[in-house]
């Protein structure tokens, strides 16, 4: 794995916000994410921080955070205002899928691609990581073929998440006119 993505803290909430995606528990979430970067990454109280605030709708990457101090602090706040059940019923689950799957984030490509990353980071074949992508983030984020392709670009060692992938295609269209035009393109 890129090491900058290791310390890059966007991408790691990222990654917390796709365990809430998928509808893992705190705990849940936070073994899967220590699975796949190892335990000195993030430390629970500032995993459970992003978790929580994940799960109750901020989905603000962005927020800095001065210390852990700050992390103690609005955890016992949430923690005081509300009192979180660590199994949800399935009408709740249901409900909060659906609020998930709507979200502007599951058709921004930067987060849908990071999704993908995470899938491959945690080591799993590319058809239970489509699996488990749209079971989190619903079947029209992404099609199997684009997922395949950003699979196989990640897992080849390729972690940009920015590829403009029209230029692709249309590169690669120019290729079969050309051919076609030479008739060196057999159908």
């Amino acid at each position: 794995m890129a090491s900058s993505l290791r310390t890059d803290p966007a991408f790691l909430r990222t990654c917390v916000l796709y365990e809430v995606f998928k509808l893992n528990t705190f705990s849940q979430g936070f073994a899967n994410f220590c699975s796949t970067f190892g335990n000195d990454i993030m430390h629970n109280r500032e995993f459970e921080f992003w978790h929580r605030r994940f799960y109750d709708g901020n989905h603000d990457l962005g927020l800095e955070i001065s210390s852990q101090n700050a992390i103690d602090h609005e955890l016992e706040r949430a923690k005081n205002g509300q009192i979180l059940r660590s199994d949800p019923s399935r009408s709740e689950k249901k409900a909060k899928h659906l609020e998930f799957i709507t979200s502007p984030l599951c058709k921004d490509p930067e987060f849908v691609r990071s999704c993908v990353l995470y899938e491959v980071f945690s080591l799993k074949d590319s058809t239970q990581g489509y699996k488990d992508f749209c079971d989190a983030l619903g079947n029209e984020s992404m099609g199997v073929r684009e997922f395949d392709f950003w699979w196989n670009r990640f897992y080849n060692g390729d972690h940009d998440l920015c590829l403009d992938m029209t230029a692709a295609v249309t590169l690669g269209r120019q290729i079969y006119n050309k051919l076609h035009q030479n008739k060196l393109l057999v159908l």
